[in-house]
């Protein structure tokens, strides 16, 4: 039987964004799948924060039907209720108004869902997707790309109560709900013990036909390359002190060094990045081609997780990390030793872990890298062999399986 999946995501291809790159992939995979019709309902272009980027069109080429609903958002005016109003922002986000198309979503839509698909984030790609859940009555299943109460890197203040409050109701009503970490689902199911037995891990993949990753050669410098967002504590401090080491002890690997971050930044990144003496370069936001050609330019890949205050709360798992695998270079993870994309990188023997804060580590990288440039050592910098959890097409299939699953249980 051919199922109708209805998936709802403000991320979405053909907007710039991290999590919507990750639907794009999925989206992909499901619509070539001949046991299930796709229906997305996501937001109307332009979306705040999320540019819109042609090059990712291709991905909705085989959506039945899109549904777009406006969301009612300016930049200026989160700025005030920022000020003036900020609980708005966290009922479950700055993009709620999302949430009030449910009614007009369920009149649009030209087949009925056997199936609801929600991915988030933004969460209120999850509240729409229970609205019609319980207006439809449909098997839900519910994937979180981030944790949503138990988030370390988002407060919920003043609206703390509200989303413990959605987030239980959504994930009493949803069938199914998956995350993309075995940390994020281990905290979760200590959180809702009654709801484990519905819980499963979905990881971030990357599109097997995105492979282009071509055999290393030795150019005239040592190239590291850094694309993604820096923002928060998620800083570049930790390289800039790196390189002001080498520059001092280790000068030949210093010169023989190009270091260039690609990439959204705040004001307190750009203040970092304006004082720094170390040659770094940053040439802004590139569209998806753009970062890619980048990345297989280079011979590290820099990764920065955004810091946590324990192990425990280190569950995110970057979906910039598979666009490294597709890339075939050596990976150096800036992150906690046991994170989740410290798993990742050491079950995948992508490369090399450094914690937050041990900049001396990562200089003594630079130089066992300059080494092995130096020696032409191929075998060092460039990897083929992928890890098929990761697979889009993999991935995908299970989905399907878990939705014919669910609708059978029905």
């Amino acid at each position: 039987m051919k199922l109708n999946v209805l998936t709802i995501s403000i991320a979405c291809p053909p907007k710039k964004d991290s999590e919507s790159l990750q639907v794009a992939k999925y989206l992909k995979y499901l619509s070539m799948s001949n046991r299930v019709d796709v229906d997305v309902v996501t937001s109307k272009n332009p979306t705040l924060y999320m540019p819109y980027d042609s090059s990712l069109e291709h991905y909705l080429d085989g959506v039945r039907q899109l549904v777009q609903m406006p969301i009612k958002e300016w930049r200026y005016t989160n700025i005030l209720l920022r000020r003036f109003c900020p609980s708005l922002l966290v009922r479950p986000d700055s993009k709620f108004s999302f949430v009030n198309s449910y009614a007009r979503v369920s009149v649009l839509l030209r087949q009925c869902p056997d199936v609801i698909y929600s991915r988030s984030y933004p969460l209120s790609s999850t509240v729409m997707a229970y609205r019609l859940q319980q207006q439809l009555k449909r098997p839900w299943v519910l994937h979180l790309s981030d944790p949503w109460t138990i988030n370390p890197l988002n407060s919920l203040a003043p609206c703390e109560s509200w989303n413990e409050s959605m987030e239980r109701r959504c994930f009493a009503a949803a069938k199914i709900l998956s995350f993309t970490s075995n940390k994020t689902l281990k905290r979760y199911s200590e959180r809702y013990p009654e709801f484990a037995y519905k819980m499963k891990v979905f990881p971030n993949v990357f599109d097997p036909d995105d492979l282009r990753s071509t055999v290393w050669r030795k150019e005239k410098k040592l190239k590291c390359v850094y694309t993604g967002g820096l923002v928060g504590t998620r800083t570049p401090k930790i390289l800039v002190d790196a390189l002001m080491l080498l520059k001092e002890c280790k000068r030949e690997v210093f010169d023989s060094l190009e270091v260039v971050l690609a990439g959204e930044t705040d004001r307190g990144v750009r203040n970092i990045l304006n004082d720094q003496e170390v040659g770094i370069k940053h040439i802004g936001v590139l569209n998806f081609d753009e970062a890619i050609s980048l990345q297989a330019s280079a011979d590290l890949l820099l990764l920065i997780d955004t810091p946590t205050n324990s192990s425990d709360e280190a569950m995110f798992f970057p979906s910039k990390l598979l666009d490294y695998m597709l890339a075939g270079r050596r990976v150096v993870a800036i992150t906690d030793s046991h994170s989740s994309t410290a798993q990742v990188v050491k079950d995948s023997s992508l490369g090399d872990v450094i914690e937050h804060d041990d900049h001396r580590a990562l200089m003594e990288t630079f130089v066992c890298a300059f080494e092995n440039w130096r020696g032409k050592q191929s075998d060092y910098f460039f990897h083929q062999s992928l890890d098929q959890t990761y697979s889009a097409m993999n991935q995908a299939d299970r989905l399907v399986d878990l939705f014919h699953d669910v609708c059978e249980e029905r």
